[in-house]
């Protein structure tokens, strides 16, 4: 099944998750920006039928999509709409960490880290990649 990457775009850091186009998550990270064309190099040295980057249109993003889109010419970017992922972002965090039920009792924000949230919030964008292909 061809894979593709969602990108969670920022100033200062990326989340990122190389998924299936059926919605399954292969690998999730959260790397500096600077870092994330190395990162989704990796992956797609790895994964030779990734064919698409999604990228969320938060902060960064401009940057971030003309960075791969010189060092990815033959790779198609998308634009996402990325509003509301953090939301998303927690409950497929706790979605993917049952057992973890601290976690709705104490504020999130005290123990999961923005990288945590990254890596589950470029998932969203993917998965709302995909349901916008439907």
């Amino acid at each position: 099944m061809t894979d593709f990457i969602a990108v969670d775009p920022g100033r200062q850091k990326c989340g990122l998750a190389l998924m299936e186009r059926s919605g399954a998550v292969r690998e999730r990270a959260a790397v500096s920006a600077e870092n994330a064309g190395d990162k989704i190099s990796e992956w797609m040295e790895r994964c030779a039928g990734v064919d698409t980057i999604a990228i969320g249109n938060g902060v960064g993003h401009k940057e971030i999509m003309n960075a791969l889109a010189e060092r990815f010419p033959l790779v198609k970017l998308e634009i996402v709409d990325e509003a509301g992922t953090t939301l998303e972002a927690r409950r497929l965090f706790l979605r993917h960490n049952p057992g973890k039920r601290f976690w709705m009792v104490f504020p999130f924000s005290l123990f999961a880290p923005g990288t945590l949230l990254d890596k589950y919030a470029a998932e969203a964008i993917g998965l709302r990649r995909l349901r916008a292909k439907r």
